[in-house]
């Protein structure tokens, strides 16, 4: 988990993080200075990041308004962003985001999914029966 958010590394991603990591400490356990671990190229790399829209953020936020939520999270985190309509899915309909930038960039847009769901992710409450409230 990073910031409440599941990330999902592929087995090379985190190999390459376990080695970077082994090197950072034994560099600085030798140097004791944090400029010699500074990789400038790293701070810059570029990634990528997808994420699945849950079904109540893309009906009450996301459907009606895909070029302005994909406008503010851009403006907003500095990433290249992509939302689209996932169309295979059985269920309810959801979307899903593609985000290309560098690691703050891609970071800023995790932590704007988390609060797009936690702001918009919310069920209407049931009564007994199974039936929805009506509001």
């Amino acid at each position: 988990m990073l910031g409440g958010a599941h990330v999902l590394l592929e087995e090379t991603s985190r190999q390459n993080i376990q080695i970077k990591a082994l090197r950072t400490y034994h560099m600085l356990s030798q140097t004791g200075d944090i400029r010699e671990v500074i990789d400038a190229e790293a701070v810059h790399a570029e990634e990528e990041f997808v994420a699945q829209i849950p079904p109540n953020v893309w009906r009450n936020h996301v459907k009606d308004r895909l070029t302005e939520v994909q406008q503010s999270i851009e403006q907003e985190t500095g990433a290249e962003v992509q939302v689209r309509r996932l169309t295979r899915n059985r269920g309810p309909a959801r979307g899903q985001l593609y985000a290309y930038g560098t690691m703050d960039s891609i970071r800023r847009v995790q932590l704007c999914m988390e609060r797009l769901i936690q702001q918009y992710n919310y069920r209407r409450p049931y009564r007994r029966g199974g039936r929805p409230f009506k509001f």
